[in-house]
This record gives structure tokens, sequence and C-alpha cells, in this order.
């Protein structure tokens, strides 16, 4: 087994250890290797998918005060078809797109949403 060296801010560590911890893993390498298969299998889930795609892309954030959203919406404003914005009782932020053009774009899109630090959640389901 290769022991690496990563760096992680102070949320990270916790939420590794809370996955820790409501898994019941042994160690944060286990929680890793766990979180490691999880991206994995949506990496496997995404090659399924070529060509003309639909579905809807649901993303929770902190606050719609800050312009990434909108930055990144009107960048691949030709794939969205239909978009929702909740406010929720947490104080969080909803935000509900159904999306339709050629897969490549899609997920690109997807991945400008999950690159920010400020998507809690981003998720995708195909129609």
């Amino acid at each position: 087994m290769v022991i690496m060296s990563i760096s992680l801010k102070d949320e990270n560590v916790e939420l590794l250890q809370n996955i820790q911890d409501r898994m019941g893993l042994g160690s944060r390498s286990e929680a890793i290797r766990v979180c490691l298969r999880a991206a994995e299998s949506q990496l496997k889930e995404q090659e399924g998918m070529s060509g003309p795609l639909e579905g809807v892309l649901i993303i929770v954030h902190d606050s719609h005060m800050d312009s990434w959203m909108s930055l990144i919406q009107h960048r691949f404003e030709r794939l969205v078809r239909t978009q929702l914005h909740s406010h929720l009782q947490s104080g969080k932020c909803l935000e509900v797109m159904i999306l339709k053009g050629e897969s490549d774009d899609i997920w690109e899109m997807i991945r400008e949403f999950g690159k920010q630090e400020k998507a809690e959640y981003v998720k995708f389901v195909k129609s």
C-alpha cells in the first residue's frame, strides 16, 4: 500500500471525520478509500451517458448573494431549459435546472459547479 501526504482545509478534515464516524470506519484512510470508490462510481455513471442528454441538475449552496452561480449559468445558458431558485429553511439556496444538450457540454457545466467550494451538493439525474 502506498502512503501519501495530502493537505486538507479544516472543514474537509471535519467532513472526513464525520464520514468515518457515521460509516463506522476504522481510520481516515478507510474513509478516503470509500470516498474514492464513490467518485469512481460517479465517473462510471457519466461514462455511460454520451451524445444528446437531458436531465435535472440539483445544487444546494449557501448564498444567492455571490455571483459564481450566475456566471456559470450564463456561460452554459444554451443548455438550461428551465431553472428554479428557492430559499430553504436552513438559509441555503436550492437550484433546480432542467438541462438538455450534448453530454460533454452538460458534464463540463456540472464539473464547473462541482469545483466551487460554495456548492454543498451537486447531483445530476438523467431523464
